[in-house]
This record gives structure tokens, C-alpha cells and sequence, in this order.
């Protein structure tokens, strides 16, 4: 597979990822201007405790899921262009994943008030994006040996 058809493939995954990841500066805002206009917590006491660990442990969910899904889609197909499907499919799937915190964040400040562990997860989103944002030579590499070589 040569260089710009796997660009072709490459890009729009790329783009989506980074959509993604930076939704995350939306959910920030949202909280911010909240917290801003005198917002109060739907929960109170031992519900919103309740939901808080809920939410730590959707928070963490990630981490134990993006390394098995990630090497199940990325495995090399038959085919360069199978390869190249299985690695966008990658790539949007660990974008949203890696999404997952930023969103029990916001949730734990708008059901529980937590504003700074909301930010914490917000910024754990944003690494865990930036960790695992698709790179293309990465994709060369594994489009390379599954055509043969990268052209």
C-alpha cells in the first residue's frame, strides 16, 4: 500500500480522533460557565457518593479496555486495505474510549458538585487522547509489512 493511499485512510481517522479528543475543551467550558452561574448538584450525601464511585470506576473502565480492542481491530487482515480499515476502526474506537473520562467527570460535577475531580478527569481524557492518537508512521509500518513494503 503506498504512502497516499494510506494518508487517505490515515487523515480522517486522524480528524475524527482529534474531534474527539478535543470535545473535552467543550465539557471544561460547560462546567466552568456552570459552576460560574451558581449551579447547584442534583445529589446530595450518600447519593451522590454512590455516583461518585460509579463514575471513578467508569473513569477507569479505559484503561482496562483500549489495549484489548485496540489489538483486536489493528490486526493485520488479509489485505492492506482490510489492515487499513481495522486501523481507523482503531483509532475512533480509542478516541471514544479515551472520551469516557472527560464525560464521568462531568457528570460527577453536574449530579454531585465535584468541580476539581471533574477538571482532573477532563485533563486525564485529554492525556489519554494525546497518548493514543493514531500515528502515522505507525500505520506505514503496519500497512508496510502487510503490502510487503511502504511505497
Amino acid at each position: 500500500m503506498d504512502k497516499e493511499r494510506i494518508k487517505s485512510v490515515y487523515l480522517p481517522a486522524a480528524a475524527a480522533a482529534g474531534g474527539m479528543t478535543l470535545s473535552v475543551l467543550a465539557y471544561g467550558a460547560a462546567a466552568f460557565f456552570l459552576a460560574r452561574s451558581g449551579y447547584r448538584p442534583a445529589l446530595a450525601g450518600q447519593a451522590a457518593a454512590t455516583v461518585c464511585y460509579v463514575l471513578y470506576a467508569l473513569a477507569a473502565g479505559p484503561l482496562l479496555l483500549i489495549k484489548p480492542l485496540a489489538a483486536r481491530l489493528e490486526a493485520a487482515r488479509e489485505t492492506p486495505e482490510g489492515t487499513a480499515k481495522g486501523l481507523a476502526a482503531a483509532a475512533i474506537v480509542k478516541a471514544a474510549l479515551c472520551e469516557v473520562p472527560a464525560v464521568s467527570g462531568l457528570l460527577l460535577f453536574l449530579l454531585a458538585g465535584k468541580y476539581g475531580e471533574a477538571f482532573f478527569f477532563m485533563a486525564f481524557s485529554l492525556a489519554l487522547g494525546a497518548f493514543n492518537f493514531p500515528k502515522l508512521p505507525e500505520w506505514e509500518e503496519k500497512l508496510g509489512t502487510a503490502a510487503g513494503r511502504v511505497g
